[in-house]
């Protein structure tokens, strides 16, 4: 059954949290597939789910960390049927014509390893606990009822920190330029400002980012 946020706006439901897609404040609970029904933190003992761990699995994707197997074998046959692809935004273009079950826009650096000839890159352990640690922040720094930032928004925001443009470059991205501007701002009130890397700064062309970070 469909379920109302205060602001008028429709609940959708995640993994383990129902997002009003109008505002996108998030509520906290589990889904019990044996009932298929929604179930609020109230009722449940143990709750497994946190941002962070939903950050870290766009994360570890990000970074290719996971197996063919977490992409559908429906997908995969669509995207090899519909191919060949020149760049991620082919691919794109392809799974939004697609009549798909799942889409998997956050596999995209995995589908671009076995579909493009493009070399994709990776991140270090390091820079991936780097990452967390900058996540961490940010969660620490939203109240309980403010409205999550877009979780694409923020991996994109963090690796740009970092210094990781190329990994940036095979990722889906929110296109909205209002939502990216006050996503830029809440996230620059936190994090420091001035969203732009070291690499940027200094002016170095994308093609001597894959040269810092060699594949």
């Amino acid at each position: 059954m469909e379920e109302k946020c205060p602001c008028g706006g429709r609940k959708v439901i995640t993994e383990y949290t129902l997002v009003c897609s109008s505002c996108g404040i998030e509520q906290f609970g589990m889904m019990l597939p044996i009932w298929n029904q929604w179930t609020p933190n109230e009722s449940v003992n143990q709750v497994t789910y946190t941002r962070r761990k939903r950050f870290k699995k766009y994360l570890q994707r990000a970074s290719k960390h996971q197996s063919n197997a977490s992409v559908p074998k429906e997908t995969w046959e669509y995207l090899f049927e519909n191919g060949p692809y020149t760049d991620v935004g082919s691919i794109i273009h392809a799974l939004k014509r697609g009549k798909l079950r799942k889409k998997c826009y956050d596999s995209l650096p995995l589908l671009a390893t076995v579909l493009l000839a493009t070399p994709v890159p990776s991140l270090t352990e390091h820079e991936k606990a780097n990452a967390l640690r900058m996540f961490d922040d940010v969660d620490r720094s939203y109240s309980r009822d403010e409205p999550f930032c877009s979780y694409l928004y923020v991996l994109e925001y963090i690796l740009k920190k970092i210094g990781r443009m190329d990994v940036v470059s095979f990722l889906n991205k929110i296109q909205c330029p209002k939502r990216r501007e006050k996503y830029r701002l809440r996230l620059d009130s936190i994090l420091g400002g001035n969203n732009c890397s070291i690499i940027e700064r200094l002016g170095v062309p994308f093609e001597c980012t894959l040269a810092l970070h060699p594949q």
